[in-house]
């Protein structure tokens, strides 16, 4: 997809995104709509620099930006916060969690790091060694682990 061609700017790589499969011709309800996209991700001040300069936090928010820019009704991410620093992993995911309150998506998002899933998400599937564990509300969650019904090392405090 375009977020791979470096050499693009980050606002003609979600035009290219948005306009994928359609017609080429670009107006303002184009224009407009990528400039909203790019500032409901936060990355309104990177649209004129290159797909190469953005560091992974920035990369990861385009990536966010062409899921969204073709307005879908759900979004299905695998570990968006994998290749982030500790202390953007959390940040990304708040992004994705407000996005999906906001705009009344379905968000389905897998998360290796238990810390920020128990903090952002609604609901949970934990899943050990390829099986589902347990299922239920962070709070759910915790009781079950201190009832000893799941192992308590799996969730931290």
């Amino acid at each position: 997809h375009a977020a791979a061609v470096p050499s693009l700017r980050v606002f003609e790589a979600l035009l290219l995104a948005h306009k994928q499969g359609d017609r080429w011709a670009v107006g303002t309800r184009e224009i407009q709509a990528v400039r909203a996209c790019l500032r409901l991700v936060g990355l309104a001040q990177a649209a004129d620099g290159l797909v190469e300069q953005l560091d992974a936090e920035a990369r990861q928010r385009l990536l966010i930006a062409h899921a969204l820019i073709r307005q879908p009704d759900a979004l299905l991410m695998d570990e968006p916060e994998r290749k982030l620093a500790p202390r953007h992993q959390a940040d990304i995911a708040l992004l994705l969690r407000r996005i999906a309150a906001e705009h009344g998506l379905r968000a389905v998002v897998a998360l290796a790091d238990a810390a920020t899933a128990l903090q952002v998400a609604d609901r949970l599937l934990l899943m050990r060694d390829g099986r589902l564990v347990a299922t239920g509300s962070p709070a759910q969650l915790r009781a079950l682990a201190r009832a000893g019904d799941i192992d308590a090392a799996w969730l931290p405090s």
